[in-house]
């Protein structure tokens, strides 16, 4: 978290000082936690288009698309946590569990498949909404 540092020898003002600080510190932490809440919300919005079947064959998501949702594995894998240590705080979005172990090569892609990614453009979506709030969290995403 980015907390101003500013000195003085006024104690009027120093304890001023220091209640902004926590208000701002506390605004930071909301804003953190609405952002996780959204970016989950938005991920979970994304990989809710269900895969559709014509003529019995599945038609599933194209290259540079999110991917279609055929078991909800995935979209129920994925988690925002917040990390926090003193001052400082952390985001990290993924699959948390093993019930989606595809996930990273939609995400990326393989040899004998075409990426699908749907972690990075909401990320990078969010980590722009961020930047605009809080100039100085560049580095808040893990």
């Amino acid at each position: 978290m980015i907390t101003p540092n500013i000195t003085c020898k006024n104690m009027q003002l120093k304890a001023n000082i220091a209640q902004a600080n926590k208000k701002f510190e506390s605004y930071q932490k909301t804003l953190i936690s609405d952002l996780a809440s959204k970016i989950k919300t938005s991920l979970y919005h994304l990989l809710s288009t269900k895969i559709e079947k014509i003529n019995g064959r599945k038609l599933r998501s194209k290259e540079g698309q999110a991917p279609r949702m055929e078991s909800g594995n995935l979209r129920s894998s994925i988690d925002v946590k917040i990390y926090s240590s003193g001052k400082s705080l952390a985001l990290q979005a993924g699959i948390f569990n093993s019930k989606a172990p595809y996930g990273k090569m939609l995400e990326y892609g393989t040899s004998r498949i075409k990426p699908r990614p749907f972690l990075r453009p909401v990320l990078r979506q969010y980590k722009q909404v961020l930047q605009h709030n809080l100039p100085s969290t560049e580095d808040l995403f893990l």
